[in-house]
This record gives C-alpha cells, sequence and structure tokens, in this order.
C-alpha cells in the first residue's frame, strides 16, 4: 500500500530537481557545471526507471503466489472430495494370494512361537545342499577379521567367497544404479530367481560351502539392503536351495559407530554422522534380533567380537560346527587374526562421544536382548558330515620354475641391487591390490622392485592377476587358469618375463603359505606417512640430508639450512608415467619432516618385511630420491625388471608385420610404418571423464591430422559399438578382431590366454609402443604403459592425446 505514495515523492522530487536544474543552466555561465547537472538528471530517471521495475515484479511475485495458494486449495478439496466418497463407497479388496506359493509368498513356515530364541531343528538338509553360512553384522562389527579366518580356509576346502564387491557398489548412483539392486524386489520369486542365478554360475556350482560375508547388515554401504539378501528371506530357502547356517557378529555397539565414523570419511557419506550411525544401529540390531527366532536352532551362532579377538580358541569347535569343517583347520586359520590396537590416546571429544553412545546403548540393550546374549542361543550342532578337504597341493601352479628352500620359497638367480649391501634371503611384502586393472599392478610391481633393491631384500610378487573379462569361456577354461571369486586368476609369469623380473630382484612364492613360520615384521600403513603432503621421503639421506636433519624430530635443523637441499621426483601424471625427471627445493615450510626409506628400514632384521597398507597413489612415487643418480638406479630397476613375457611380444610382432602394409605387389610384406590411436570408453563415459574426447568426430579430425597418406593405424579401444566407432572405422581403424585371422601358428596354450582382455591389452600396448606415432587417452594408465615403453625403446618423449599435443 506504500509502493505508489512513494512513487509518487519520487516523481516530486524529479520535478523540483529538473525546475532547479533549468534555473540554475538558464543562468550559468560555466559549460562544465552544465555536463554534471545533466548528468545528475539522467541518474535520476535510471533509478525511477528501476524502481519501477521493481514494484512491477514484486506484483508480478505477489500474484504468482496467489496463484499457487489457490492451485493447492483446490488439490486439498478434491482429495478430501476423494476420501468421503470411499468412506461411503469402499471398494472390494481381492483376496491375498496362498502364502504357500513360490511366486510372492515370504515361505511355507509358520510365524516363531512367541519368546523362542529359534525354530526347533527339522529332519537334516540333504547332503547334496552346500552349506551356505550368512555372515550378519552391523557396520564396524569385524566382518574384514573374519575374512581372514574364511581366506585361511580356502587352503583346505573348496569354497566360494562372496565378499564386498566394489565394482558393484560403484553402480550405486547415476543411471546405472540399479546394477547393484540384486535383492529390491520383496517377492520371493525374485529372490528365488537370484539365488538360485547366482549358485547356476560356473565358479559356484558344486562349491559344498558359500560363505557370504558380502556386506554389513542389514543397512551395508552404498545401496545398502539392497545388495544382500534379507535374513527372513533367506530361511524360507533353508533345505530347498541351500542348508543355510548364520553367524551373528556382535561388537560393542559404541566401538562399531566410532569405526563407522572414521572410515565413512569421503563426501557422499558424511552424513553418517555420530547420531546416524547411533540410530541407524539401535534399529538393525533390533531387526537383527527379531530375524533370529526365524532361523534354526543349532544352525545359528552368536560371534562376540571382543571376547573372539581375546581367546580364539574358545570359538574354533563351535564355528567349525557352524561349517561343518575341521576344528583344527579353522584353528590354523586364526593364525592371520590381529587384535585391534588398544586407543589410549582418545581425544577428549572421542571420550565424549564414546561416552554418550555407550549411555544410549545401556538404556536400549532390551530391544536386541539375543543378538547382545542376555537371551543364550542353543549351541552349535551340525547334523551333517564335515566338507571333503580339497586334494592336497591342487592350489598350486604346476609351471612355476626355480627350487624350494626349506621355506618353501623359490630361489632366484642373479644380482640384485649392486652397490648395496645383501640381505639374502629375506623379502619383502606389500599388499597386492590385485582388483584394479593390469596396468595399476604393473606400477605397484615397478614400485615395490625399487623399494626392494634399497633394501638389498626380493620382492615377493603377487603369484596371480585378475582377469577382468573372458571373451570365450571354454578357451578361458582351458587356458590353465584358477577360477575363484568370479574371476579367472592367471600366473603373473603369463605376463611378465620371469627371468628378467627375477634378475630385478623380484621372486614368485610358490604359494600364499611360503612365509608361514618365517619372523615377519607387519608394519600396517606404512604407506600412508610416505604420502603424507606434510612429510618428505626420499630413498637415502645423503650426507647433505643427514647434515640438515635433526635425527631424532626428523625436522630440518634450520629454514636456511633446508633451502640448499634438493630432492628429484617423476611427473607421473594421472596416467602413471614416467613423463620427466624433476628437481625441487626442500622447503621447512612446507616439508615438517624429511625422512630416508633405507634409514627407516634398512636395519630391520627379519626375514619378511611386509609393509601393509596401499602403495598405489595416483600422480606419486611412494618416495622421491635425494640424488639424480638415485633416482636414474631406480628407474633402471623397473625398467629391466618389468618385460612383457616372450609370448606377448612375438604376438606383438606378428601384429605389427600385418600393420606394416600387408602384401605389396611382389607378394611381400609392405616396409610403411603404422600408427596407433588408444581410445578409453568404458567406464570413463559413465564417469564424465573424457571432456572434449567424448566427441569422437572431433578425435576423428585429430586423428586425421596425424596419419601420413595411406598409413594404416590401430585403435586400441574398449568400446565395442561400431555405430559409435564410425567416424574412425571411416578413416581405416583396424582393430584386434581384424588381427585375429593373422594368428593362426599361435601355440594353443597362448591362444587360450588371449580370450582374456587383460591379456590382449599387453599385446595391443606393444603394438602401439613401437608405432610411427601414437595417440593416448588422459588419465588413462594403459596409455602411460605406452608411453613407457615408446621412451624407453624409442626415445620418444611426444605424448599427442585425442584432443591436442601435452
Amino acid at each position: 500500500t506504500t509502493m505508489p505514495s512513494t512513487l509518487s515523492v519520487v516523481g516530486t522530487a524529479v520535478l523540483f530537481v529538473g525546475l532547479a536544474i533549468g534555473g540554475y543552466l538558464a543562468g550559468s555561465r560555466y559549460q562544465q557545471d552544465v555536463i554534471s547537472a545533466r548528468r545528475e538528471l539522467a541518474a535520476l530517471k535510471t533509478k525511477v526507471a528501476r524502481t519501477h521495475k521493481a514494484v512491477k515484479d514484486k506484483e508480478l511475485s505477489v500474484a504468482s503466489m496467489r496463484i499457487q495458494v489457490m492451485e493447492k486449495q483446490a488439490e486439498a478439496l478434491a482429495m478430501r472430495k476423494r476420501i468421503d466418497n470411499l468412506e461411503k463407497n469402499p471398494p472390494t479388496v481381492p483376496p491375498l494370494p496362498p502364502q504357500n506359493t513360490i511366486e510372492d509368498s515370504v515361505g511355507p513356515r509358520s510365524p516363531p512361537v512367541q519368546g523362542e530364541v529359534c525354530r526347533k531343528s527339522r529332519v537334516s538338509p540333504a547332503s547334496s545342499l552346500p552349506v551356505y553360512v550368512i555372515v550378519i553384522g552391523v557396520e564396524g562389527a569385524g566382518h574384514h577379521a573374519m575374512e581372514t579366518v574364511w581366506e585361511g580356509l580356502e587352503a583346505y576346502y573348496d569354497l566360494k567367497l562372496v565378499t564386498y564387491n566394489p565394482g558393484l557398489h560403484s553402480f550405486a548412483k547415476g543411471p546405472d544404479v540399479a546394477r547393484a539392486y540384486q535383492f529390491s524386489s520383496i517377492l520371493r520369486s525374485r529372490h528365488h530367481k537370484t539365488l538360485s542365478s547366482f549358485l547356476g554360475k560356473p565358479w559356484v556350482t558344486g562349491k559344498p560351502l558359500i560363505i557370504d560375508s558380502r556386506n554389513s547388515y542389514p543397512e551395508g554401504f552404498g545401496v545398502g539392503s539392497l545388495a544382500h539378501p534379507d535374513l527372513a528371506m533367506l530361511s524360507t530357502f533353508d533345505g530347498e536351495l541351500f542348508d543355510l547356517r548364520t553367524l551373528v557378529l556382535y561388537r560393542d555397539p559404541a566401538s562399531c559407530v566410532l569405526s563407522a565414523v572414521r572410515r565413512f570419511k569421503v563426501k557422499e557419506f558424511q552424513y553418517k554422522n555420530i547420531d546416524f550411525e547411533a540410530r541407524c544401529l539401535q534399529e538393525s540390531l533390533t531387526m537383527i534380533n527379531n530375524a533370529i527366532p526365524l532361523l534354526e536352532c543349532g544352525k545359528v551362532m552368536r560371534l562376540p567380537y571382543e571376547a573372539f579377538l581375546a581367546n580364539p580358541e574358545r570359538f574354533a569347535g563351535p564355528l567349525a560346527q557352524l561349517l561343518s569343517v575341521s576344528s583344527d583347520h579353522v584353528r590354523k586359520s586364526f593364525s592371520r587374526l590381529t587384535a585391534p590396537a588398544q586407543k589410549t590416546d582418545d581425544t577428549p571429544e572421542v571420550k565424549r562421544n564414546r561416552d554418550a553412545l555407550t549411555a544410549f546403548f545401556n538404556s536400549r540393550i532390551g530391544q536386541w536382548p539375543i543378538v547382545a546374549g542376555k537371551q543364550k542361543l542353543p549351541g552349535v550342532k551340525s547334523n551333517r558330515p564335515n566338507i571333503p578337504i580339497k586334494p592336497a597341493n591342487g592350489d598350486q601352479p604346476k609351471d612355476n620354475k626355480g627350487t624350494k628352500d626349506s621355506n618353501n620359497v623359490v630361489q632366484n638367480k642373479g644380482p640384485r641391487n649392486e652397490g648395496k649391501k645383501s640381505n639374502d634371503g629375506k623379502v619383502l611384502k606389500i599388499r597386492w591390490f590385485s582388483h584394479l586393472g593390469f596396468n595399476n599392478v604393473r606400477f605397484m610391481i615397478e614400485m615395490g622392485l625399487y623399494l626392494a633393491n634399497l633394501l638389498g631384500r626380493q620382492l615377493a610378487v603377487t603369484r596371480q592377476l585378475r582377469m577382468r573379462k573372458c571373451t570365450d569361456e571354454a578357451r578361458c577354461k582351458a587356458a590353465g587358469c584358477e577360477l575363484k571369486k568370479t574371476f579367472y586368476w592367471c600366473p603373473v609369469e603369463r605376463f611378465l618375463d620371469r627371468e628378467q623380473l627375477e634378475q630385478a630382484g623380484g621372486m614368485i612364492p610358490v604359494d600364499d603359505n611360503a612365509f608361514r613360520g618365517r619372523h615377519q615384521n607387519h608394519v600396517k600403513d606404512a604407506f600412508g606417512p610416505m604420502y603424507d603432503k606434510a612429510s618428505l621421503w626420499v630413498d637415502e639421506l645423503s650426507p647433505a640430508y643427514r647434515a640438515a636433519v635433526d635425527s631424532h624430530t626428523h625436522a630440518l635443523k634450520t629454514a636456511g639450512t633446508g633451502s640448499a637441499l634438493r630432492f628429484h621426483r617423476f611427473h607421473l601424471g594421472c596416467e602413471l608415467s614416467y613423463f620427466r625427471a624433476e628437481s625441487s627445493p626442500v622447503r621447512a615450510d612446507k616439508h615438517a619432516q624429511v625422512r630416508g626409506f633405507v634409514d627407516t628400514y634398512g636395519s630391520d632384521t627379519s626375514d619378511v618385511l611386509f609393509l601393509d597398507g596401499t602403495p598405489h597413489h595416483i600422480g606419486l612415487t611412494p618416495t622421491f630420491w635425494s640424488t639424480p643418480e638415485g633416482l636414474a638406479r631406480s628407474q633402471t630397476v623397473w625398467d629391466e625388471g618389468v618385460v612383457y613375457s616372450a609370448q606377448v611380444r612375438g604376438i606383438a610382432k606378428t601384429v605389427e608385420a600385418v600393420l606394416g602394409g600387408g602384401a605389396s605387389a611382389g607378394g611381400k610384406p609392405s616396409s610403411a610404418p603404422y600408427s596407433c590411436v588408444h581410445l578409453r570408453r568404458g567406464d570413463f563415459v559413465q564417469a564424465g571423464w573424457l571432456g572434449a574426447a567424448a566427441n569422437l568426430t572431433a578425435v576423428a579430425t585429430r586423428v586425421a591430422g596425424i596419419l601420413q597418406p595411406g598409413e594404416l593405424f590401430y585403435l586400441a579401444t574398449d568400446e565395442q559399438d561400431d555405430k559409435v566407432l564410425a567416424p574412425l572405422l571411416k578413416l581405416g581403424a583396424r582393430r584386434w578382431k581384424d588381427m585375429v585371422p593373422h594368428l593362426g601358428n599361435v601355440a594353443p596354450e597362448v591362444t587360450n590366454m588371449l580370450a582374456f582382455e587383460d591379456y590382449v591389452g599387453l599385446v595391443e600396448q606393444l603394438v602401439c609402443g613401437h608405432g610411427r606415432q601414437f595417440v593416448g587417452s588422459k588419465c588413462s594408465s594403459f596409455t602411460g604403459g605406452i608411453l613407457n615403453i615408446r621412451r624407453r625403446e624409442l626415445n620418444d618423449h611426444t605424448y599427442n592425446t585425442l584432443v591436442g599435443k601435452r
């Protein structure tokens, strides 16, 4: 109501000012005053125009809000009328279908008897059914600790272990989220189909023991409860699809919450704070407690986490009964258990949180009396014979070279680390994240070789590599690789030249138990401090470094002294490729500590030094180097040690000959060169990492500008859709399928390996590594491996990307 009066006041002011300005101009002698007065008048007019617009916008906004309110009132009135109509004329509800059908029943069983903690045992399921052990426990209850036991049992039994699948849970967002929802339906028929399909997989069929420890229960990570079977639903298949056994993990709930909050620090899960986790665990424990009475007595076991770690031996017998295995084998599988460190240095905030959580859970523990042990479960009793032990040495590779020593380790020939003290027979172990692709594992082997070389130890290289995709199941089966955890695992010597690897200081253990019984120093999270941005780790402290660094605090003694020191490193990029060596000054304001790898671990006398943790870090090596000579020596170690096998090199030569120009008029191979393009698609498309390279028409234009007239080019790509690749195919791109007909003279065992895409990838890397020109994909370690080959063998330091030179 005040807006019109405001406008009139402003208008009147403008009028008076205008009159005043006119009079002033009439009598003014100075032109400059005229210009200034006109500017003032123009500013006032602009202000009036803006005021008019603001009033108009506000009136429109108010009108829009009134319309929205009227629409909501109309919707509410219509809903009220529909409700009144339903109350007067209720619809006829069709009867529920019979509850004993497989289509949408939760099972033919009657509800549990009030007050009972489990169902009375029935007739034992047929021994032909597999024992299916489901591990139940909330986040932080001890799944990872128990996985070491299950993995230990794999040495004795032909079992199938189902663990957390990061690839599956990576689909828990975006358009492919449904691919992670295996158990999203409430219908029993859908669960029946999913479980039957799982049990029918070639890597599961015939397994007498299945241990399902894939996720925390019932909430879990990512898609949570939709990513694992429902316990109540599972109980309905007991005796039909499998012989169900249930292990309930129970840990102090306050410790579970603090453990989960520590682990969920990534941005995606910031909502998982103390309060969220506490409420979530309260409801989850209650849910588990209410499902246990659906399970059969004697086939469900409660495992208190803290008591178990304090005295595992006490639980060996019941656990063996639950799994129908030997208690001796269970005891031996306990050897890898590690009790968590006792934390005595909690911050005041953590102590306050722990006290609050303890009070919270103590007041609610009555909601889960069975899980908490307040109501006792009957003892575990298996009514079937123990599962047979698999044949001795059945999991050992048949083609290992070398001889075993008394510790069951292959002894290698050849020098290691010239000029360094040799710790003969001593080994460096690291954790192999072999779920990653070959080129990431290749990088870890390179890093491990130079670290072992610095210490004068042998690097225990991973025995097997995981094959991510099989293109011909019959050939994959015939390749002599081991099928486990849904993937084929092939001996590493099929990929790398074993003799070169051993000459550089690597060794391949005979089996996973090769170092059992030897003195081992297990350093947890050894690589965390190395990759800490506040610390500088170099290969070894040179005399200049020792003079400048305090031996107790590891800090630079003075900022001035530190400025004279330099460290040397490789610029790796996100391709994990050794682009160039760089030198930078050591800075006291940036490097709180300066440490030497040899100075830290060189005096270790253990037989096996196990540096645990994550050795792989995008763009960084575990250490830098104090001298350029040290950097060059380390590069020589991994360059000479990581060489592709003779079989891979032989196939690559055949492909290169085909790309050399085919048959000329005289019937002889042409000497014309070829070029190569690596086009990464797949997960890069889903993640949105391609940028300008997503436009394949532009990429084709880029490639056409590099090719010489009539030059062939090879296209290494994971894209299978010819329509998508049309712009490049029009340029005459040759792919792997075009090369296969020319491989007729390849030995059968090598032909079988070519059914694995990872194996073909090594061939393609060599082919691209030897081409006249190469165009690669940014941030692809596959491209990085090719660039390494080109620098090492062709002295080519050019990096042409799909969108420009780099």
